[in-house]
């Protein structure tokens, strides 16, 4: 689609202007998964491309993202930025539930951005977490 200022000459001309550049956003979900999971499960450190969103659903979980230790509990959500080295296991004596959600987004400054997002705990009772799941408002 093209646009135009002026295609019919009643109005003046523009005098300066500023266009983005056509684009489409594409993204994949890769590897989603709901996981339950007993006392002393790990997951292997690794990393990926992708942007990595980890919802707690039941008992508590440690990860460690570029050599942060985080623990979340039921309701928190964890954001993996992508090529970020982590690793998960399973911290309490109990089954623990978690649900994964992988990005692989297409865009190159999407995903730029994505990779300056310096937060990744959010949790449960956070504005964020609220605005994602309703329900438990």
């Amino acid at each position: 689609m093209t646009w135009q200022s002026n295609r019919d000459g009643a109005i003046p001309e523009v005098k300066g202007e500023m266009a983005l550049e056509n684009f489409r956003l594409a993204f994949q979900l890769v590897g989603t998964h709901w996981r339950t999971v007993d006392k002393g499960w790990s997951y292997f450190e690794h990393q990926h491309p992708l942007l990595e969103l980890n919802l707690m659903l039941q008992g508590r979980q440690l990860t460690k993202v570029s050599g942060v230790e985080y623990v979340q509990q039921a309701g928190d959500l964890l954001l993996i930025r992508p090529d970020e080295l982590h690793y998960s296991r399973n911290a309490a004596d109990e089954p623990m539930s978690y649900f994964a959600l992988h990005l692989d987004v297409d865009d190159p400054d999407l995903y730029y951005l994505l990779g300056r997002i310096e937060q990744h705990l959010f949790e449960a009772g956070s504005t964020i977490v609220l605005q994602l799941m309703p329900h438990k408002r």
